[in-house]
């Protein structure tokens, strides 16, 4: 018999999980429940069997106070056979009685009135300590309760640059912690810095995001990949500073780092996470990590800075860096990690609000949907709070204009919906992220942001069923269509035509195209040179370098939000590894040779995406405005053609994309327009641009293995 979860649902019932060896043990158990000395029994009032468990509400004698609330409590369970098990009762669900009282509180700390302000929201501490420091001697200072969950201290005038941490009890075991709404941090997230922003040089930029997200030419990259290499002149290489700096060529004087971005026509850069995070010693300039293992969620990560030791080095640089690409007309995005954190007992959460913050099996162990131990449960009124008032720090503080959501399948619906209304008042941003989980979790399909929760919302998600289509699946041997597997044609044409459900067949997950990232590859898995080179080993350099080319073709000409894995424009390869996340610069970062080596591949993406923001007809956002102009003229397995009307739209009238990975040349009959041009071919498996390739006016040619842009 197993007595597994105990959860105080609020201060007077519990919800229990039992999973008995034999019978006769679910015959009239009797619960009990602990508080030191003291001991109440409890009345059941509700059970019910599932799946081999008994689930068990029980209600205590009394509403428990405040005071009782903060002791250690343990529920005893003893069976008809007199077998007895326990297990610690967790205050998940009170904690979230007193989180509703303080959604309108900050607790950043700040200026307010002469005075340096520190708050820490921890309802169920027997008392809260403030912790400052003087180099290596420390003061420690009590803190007030307010009846609301939270404790509170106020210094006369101002502590920039004061050290901190928070000592507590809790259930008479002793934290210490650094403030989970840190402004600043020590190396390596020891103490926690107070920050007077006011002290701060002023952020003074004009960037705004496009009313249409699929005007967004999104490119991901990492801050050390973007600088690492030790072959070009970027000044404190690895750093925020290093990634704004402008005017580095390679010998041949071709652009890098900034510039080209620029070039290629970028309009956002998403960056891996830049939330502090634990797996590299910022002691160490060669600890290398992706960086999803977060600490602190509202302030930079120490190791991209150009001083490490200095905590406004950090904050200075991500606001320098931002400020730099908003100047050159160029949005930041960040990758957030809200759906796990590194570690738990030592996290910001246990530390302050012990089980809260993370979701819990009805065996008494953490869900790990993340794949990485552990879970937040951000459906929790003090997790979402968290969650949107680090958001929007990051948006006030450090002015980026967008968030991609790590597992966003993790992260509950109305968490997402609640940003998004949030957010909003405070600008227009771009918000996207992956509609999948990384393992089993305890939330409900229903309540996770999977493929489709977002129609009808300004919130896009990941299309992992373009990406198969183009290439085949991720990591493996398998072949995409742009490797002549003809089978993904559908799922290539639906997903290009906006996974609207264009036809009854086709893919049909959104509402409206700009509700899905187009993309082919990103940090995970196989670089998409290294999955075509890796599924078809017997092709040569330029059959990989011509599929690539389809790749690009493919993706840029979806109607949706174009997105880009750094170095994917000019064949970047990390050695077939598929994944590199803590493997160090050899294998991540950009090499940015390459772009001379595959000068040709770099062009034809760069003159790809100039067509396409040129052209409004590639970035229709609405469903109305696909069905009246779009027309799907021919469709057969592993070939397809449409149209798209550009008139009092574009100054192309009309478009088509064309496309035959059937090993047969085929004839498309082209259709007659009154004015009776031909249609001029400006994009061919060769060559993308300005240039008249060729004219078609009746029927267009088709040779096997062959795509077109056309128009009119």
């Amino acid at each position: 018999m197993n007595l597994m979860h105990c959860e105080l649902i609020d201060r007077q019932t519990i919800r229990a999980t039992v999973r008995y060896d034999y019978h006769q043990d679910k015959e009239h158990p009797v619960f009990i429940v602990e508080k030191g000395s003291d001991e109440w029994v409890c009345t059941i009032s509700k059970k019910e069997e599932t799946n081999g468990i008994t689930h068990y509400e029980i209600a205590l004698p009394q509403s428990l106070s405040l005071e009782v609330l903060r002791e250690k409590m343990m529920v005893l369970l003893v069976s008809a056979t007199e077998k007895c098990s326990k297990a610690r009762l967790k205050k998940t669900k009170v904690i979230d009685l007193f989180a509703s009282q303080v959604k309108e509180i900050s607790f950043f700390p700040g200026m307010e009135n002469g005075k340096s302000v520190f708050k820490l929201f921890s309802p169920l501490a027997k008392w809260v300590m403030i912790k400052l420091f003087s180099g290596e001697e420390t003061q420690q200072f009590p803190m007030e309760y307010n009846e609301r969950g939270f404790w509170y201290q106020s210094f006369q005038g101002n502590f920039h640059l004061k050290e901190y941490r928070y000592v507590l009890n809790i259930e008479d075991q002793i934290h210490e912690t650094i403030d989970p709404f840190s402004i600043g941090l020590t190396l390596n997230s020891k103490r926690s810095v107070f920050v007077d922003d006011h002290l701060l040089e002023r952020m003074d930029d004009q960037f705004e995001n496009p009313h249409n997200a699929c005007d967004c030419v999104i490119y991901e990259t990492h801050v050390r990949d973007f600088t690492a290499d030790p072959d070009v002149a970027f000044q404190q290489r690895n750093t925020y500073e290093a990634f704004c700096q402008t005017g580095i060529t390679l010998d041949d004087g071709m652009t890098v780092g900034l510039d080209h971005l620029k070039e290629l026509g970028v309009t956002h850069v998403h960056l891996l996470p830049i939330q502090d995070f634990k797996s590299v010693d910022e002691a160490h300039e060669s600890d290398y990590n992706w960086g999803y293992d977060p600490v602190c969620y509202s302030v930079p990560e120490g190791s991209y800075a150009a001083d490490r030791k200095d905590p406004l080095s950090r904050i200075n640089g991500v606001r320098t860096m931002v400020n730099t690409l908003h100047q050159h007309a160029i949005g930041v995005i960040l990758d957030v990690v809200y759906n796990h954190t590194f570690e738990v007992e030592d996290s910001i959460f246990t530390q302050t609000l012990p089980d809260y913050a993370y979701r819990w099996n009805d065996s008494g162990t953490l869900s790990n949907g993340s794949g990485c131990g552990n879970e937040i449960a951000t459906e929790r009124v003090f997790m979402r709070k968290y969650i949107i008032d680090t958001l929007r720090h990051w948006v006030r503080f450090y002015h980026v204009d967008g968030f991609r959501f790590d597992l966003m399948g993790l992260m509950d619906r109305d968490t997402l919906f609640t940003i998004e209304h949030e957010l909003a008042k405070e600008k227009q941003l771009i918000l996207y992220g992956e509609p999948w989980t990384g393992g089993v979790s305890v939330l409900p399909e229903c309540e996770r942001s999977t493929k489709g929760f977002q129609r009808g919302h300004s919130i896009a998600v990941f299309n992992d069923d373009l990406r198969n289509a183009i290439k085949g699946f991720p990591d493996d041997d398998s072949t995409g269509f742009i490797s002549s597997q003809i089978g993904w044609s559908d799922a290539l044409l639906g997903s290009m035509l906006g996974s609207i459900g264009y036809e009854d067949d086709l893919i049909n997950f959104a509402d409206h195209p700009c509700e899905q990232i187009a993309y082919t590859s990103c940090h995970d898995n196989l670089t998409l040179f290294d999955k075509i080179r890796k599924s078809t080993p017997h092709k040569n350099w330029n059959d990989w370098l011509s599929m690539n080319r389809l790749a690009a073709f493919t993706v840029v000409f979806t109607q949706g939000v174009l997105f880009l894995h750094s170095g994917e424009e000019f064949a970047r390869s990390k050695h077939l590894h598929h994944n590199t996340y803590n493997m160090g610069d050899v294998y991540n970062a950009i090499k940015w040779q390459q772009k001379a080596q595959y000068h040709s591949l770099y062009q034809y993406y760069r003159q790809l995406i100039a067509i396409r923001k040129r052209h409004p007809v590639f970035r229709l956002s609405k469903n109305k405005a696909m069905r009246s102009r779009l027309n799907l003229i021919h469709r057969i397995r592993g070939a397809f053609a449409f149209t798209i009307d550009g008139r009092q739209l574009d100054s192309w009238n009309h478009v088509m994309v064309a496309v035959n990975m059937t090993d047969e040349d085929l004839w498309f009959k082209l259709p007659e327009l009154q004015s009776g041009e031909g249609w001029k071919i400006t994009v061919n498996p060769y060559q993308a641009g300005d240039s008249v390739l060729g004219i078609a006016k009746k029927e267009l040619q088709l040779s096997e293995k062959t795509w077109y842009l056309l128009y009119i």
